[in-house]
């Protein structure tokens, strides 16, 4: 329809809307535009022209703007890379639809950022000549200034240079007399602009900051109060937060991570100018870096960078071990690790001791074992009367950091390069992983130990000292009502072995009949996938302490038990001694240990 054939409604509302006749299309917010000095123009005069009360509206609107920090990011960006988001099925139909949200999700240094200067261009251009629709948008820098300063943005680039030219938004000027303007009052302002467009586009960047612990809640719902206004369609970024992903629960979401391909075009484009390397010394850099950044354009850069800084004679031993780069994994996470560590003391204890637990556990564990073992080690009573500790308190607590596949109910690190991190901790001089462990140093310095005495600590709880269950149904019901029993029975022996210092907790299981009987039902059963009648009885009897000790060749715990007059020849119902037991899984130095003090080999293998 033209402008000619436009209904009078459409091509103007009174002074509180600017005539369409005259609008032009937004154009890309150059840098500078809107920064201007507070004091300059403030003492207005009769006959104070257009651009000067222009200049000073948009200065007490938003003294900083900010939203041109976009550019760089697009200028930055390799061509090729990054057209995967604008083709995919989800952004064309949040870009071609209505009213629509679409929120893109991503570890930190996938490349969300760009992908949002990505998103602001094409919408540009798609809406290049459109009179009637507007693009804005707020940057991670805007956020950071409060949910004020970002929408305070936003309401400025859709009032654009004619903000001296609409009513309400100078009567609210004139009425403030130079005082900030209030979230509540942008607020308005946004429903009263979006109201004069028939369609606007809204890219928020890194929007989990809005949900730090720093931001009100009220902050957060004027921020999500934008999903309601009129024909807007929001896309936002960030990374797994779980107060965003739940905020968003009802929009599609779209995955983010850096295509390998997309990352393959990216290092060539580095390499190509590299004349210390020759084409086969390329091809095995490029080979390393896809794989070592797994997905995150941030590290390819990093690793990129250290190429080039490194003499020809090293490039071979640098590249081989580019995988295990403690200082790349260092720049990637530290931010992140120091919005945890700024939490209050009991949610910074809760977040170590979680991100320990995945970095070192045996095996994935769910967050139903996860939250059992935390409960369990932070008010050691009977884990059956614990009062439950919200899975999604674990999520809030580590930010970002961690989450749960929801079929299999595991809890790994959103990125596996999180777990380098982490285990990177004990070499850490300062910085935010010496501040996590702050006051728990245990955790940092031994977390095998500390877990180790967990899981000892879990299976001497007073429920398991009558020893083994007699039915498949109370076997059943143990499992389920202690919901780390299975995991501390398979691999208390392990988290013993690979400690620095002997978990004191360890003997003291070791030395309850009840208790050992108990874990051999849990952890020695001959197929503890099935579940046909009488499952739960199929384990050897008569496993005694030294067997387990023996088992997991703990050396230490070995000779305490033959200390205490523990029977070395003794033998489960199969007739295994501990010594087949010790030679079995491979500890040979224990298995000597036993020869030794019995005189001889003793066992069913040798």
């Amino acid at each position: 329809m033209s402008e000619n054939t436009q209904p009078e409604s459409s091509r103007s509302r009174s002074r509180g809307r600017r005539d369409n006749t005259h609008q032009r299309p937004l154009p890309p917010i150059q840098e500078g535009r809107y920064l201007q000095n507070p004091d300059q123009g403030s003492q207005e005069a009769p006959g104070i022209s257009a651009h000067t009360r222009r200049d000073q509206i948009s200065t007490w609107l938003a003294p900083e703007m900010r939203a041109w920090y976009y550019r760089p990011y697009y200028s930055k960006r390799i061509p090729g890379t990054g057209n995967w988001l604008l083709r995919s099925p989800e952004y064309q139909k949040w870009v071609n639809g209505s009213k629509e949200v679409l929120l893109c999700v991503g570890c930190r240094g996938v490349g969300k950022t760009a992908l949002a200067s990505m998103v602001i261009e094409d919408l540009h251009g798609r809406c290049s000549g459109m009179e009637d629709v507007r693009v804005a948008y707020a940057f991670n820098h805007s956020i950071m200034a409060g949910a004020g300063g970002a929408l305070k943005e936003l309401l400025l680039q859709l009032v654009g240079d004619d903000c001296a030219g609409i009513d309400w938004l100078g009567d609210l000027y004139d009425g403030r007399e130079g005082d900030k303007i209030t979230v509540e009052e942008v607020c308005k302002g946004l429903q009263r602009a979006v109201a004069m467009y028939s369609r606007v586009y809204v890219v928020v960047d890194a929007i989990e900051l809005f949900f730090l612990p720093e931001f009100k809640e009220d902050e957060i719902r004027e921020v999500l109060s934008l999903l309601s206004y009129g024909e807007v369609s929001v896309l936002a970024t960030s990374q797994p937060i779980l107060g965003v992903t739940e905020a968003f629960a009802e929009y599609p979401r779209l995955d983010i991570r850096a295509p390998d391909s997309n990352i393959a075009v990216y290092v060539d484009s580095r390499l190509s100018v590299a004349d210390s390397m020759d084409l086969d010394l390329k091809q095995r850099a490029k080979t390393e870096i896809i794989q070592a950044a797994d997905g995150i354009f941030f590290l390819a850069e990093y690793f990129c960078d250290i190429l080039e800084m490194t003499e020809p004679s090293e490039l071979d031993h640098t590249i081989e071990h580019l995988r295990h780069n403690a200082m790349a994994y260092d720049q990637l996470y530290r931010p992140c690790m120091w919005v945890v560590v700024r939490q209050k003391p009991l949610c910074r204890i809760l977040a170590a001791q979680a991100l320990t637990w995945v970095a070192y556990a045996k095996r994935p564990l769910t967050i139903q074992e996860l939250t059992a073992a935390l409960v369990y080690s932070n008010l050691n009573t009977d884990p059956k009367d614990q009062q439950t500790l919200p899975p999604n308190e674990i999520l809030s607590v580590c930010i970002g950091l961690v989450s749960v596949d929801p079929i299999t109910q595991i809890i790994n690190y959103t990125h596996q390069t999180i777990g380098e991190y982490i285990r990177s901790a004990k070499e850490a001089e300062s910085g935010p992983l010496r501040t996590l462990y702050e006051g728990i140093d245990p955790w940092l310095t031994d977390p095998q130990c500390k877990m180790a005495n967990i899981c000892a600590s879990y299976l001497t709880c007073d429920a398991f000292a009558t020893g083994p269950c007699p039915t498949d149904e109370s076997f059943t019901l143990r499992l389920s009502d202690y919901r780390f029993y299975n995991y501390a029975a398979e691999h208390w022996g392990h988290h013993a072995k690979a400690a620095v210092k002997p978990a004191t907790k360890v003997m003291d299981f070791l030395n309850s009949p009840g208790h050992v009987g108990a874990l051999a039902q849990v952890s020695m059963m001959s197929d503890r996938g099935l579940r046909h009648p009488g499952f739960s009885q199929e384990y050897p009897r008569n496993v005694t302490a030294l067997h387990l000790a023996a088992y997991f060749g703990l050396a230490g715990p070995v000779v305490g038990l033959i200390s205490g007059g523990a029977a070395i020849a003794a033998r489960d119902s199969r007739g295994f001694s501990p010594m087949d037991y010790a030679i079995g899984n491979g500890h040979a130095a224990v298995a000597v240990l036993l020869r030794d003090v019995s005189g001889g080999w003793a066992g069913r293998w040798v």
